[in-house]
């Protein structure tokens, strides 16, 4: 259970990093936002597997 709770807030940590760097920076990081993005897909279906 903890490691589902680890996986939602790295990819959610991830997601908003890549989501807000261009408010911060003036360009969209799509690399964070696709990985967060990715991070929390897998994250779903391992805990809807089961696993």
């Amino acid at each position: 259970m903890s490691n589902v709770v680890i996986t939602y807030s790295v990819g959610t940590l991830l997601f908003f990093t890549g989501f807000f760097s261009k408010k911060w920076f003036g360009k969209f990081d799509w690399l964070y936002t696709i990985l967060g993005f990715l991070i929390i897909v897998v994250g779903v279906l391992k805990n809807n597997g089961g696993g």
